[in-house]
């Protein structure tokens, strides 16, 4: 699952210059701190956000990379797509 997922992994780093890529491959001598970030299984990605620290966790298979690379795009950008069916929330006396 790592193989087919590092092509995908590696374009993102060159599509992204300005965001920082960190692959953690799974050695005997840092097996303990994949547990310490809690990564239950492999691949696995986290999105860190300067000020507020980790903001994204997610099981990154080939089937999930399309929507992990259309988050962390969000966090680049600053913004977050709402659904259509979001209403503005509205004041209560």
């Amino acid at each position: 699952a790592c193989k087919a997922v590092a092509p995908h992994f590696y374009h993102m780093a060159v599509k992204n210059p300005n965001t920082i890529f960190v692959d953690v491959p799974v050695t005997n001598d840092n097996a303990s701190l994949h547990q310490g970030l809690g990564v239950p299984s492999l691949p696995f990605g986290h999105i860190y956000h300067p000020t507020a620290g980790l903001v994204e966790e997610v099981r990154l298979t080939r089937k999930f990379v399309p929507e992990f690379a259309k988050t962390l795009e969000h966090y680049i950008r600053g913004s977050c797509p709402l659904s259509e069916d979001f209403a503005e929330p509205t004041a209560t006396a």
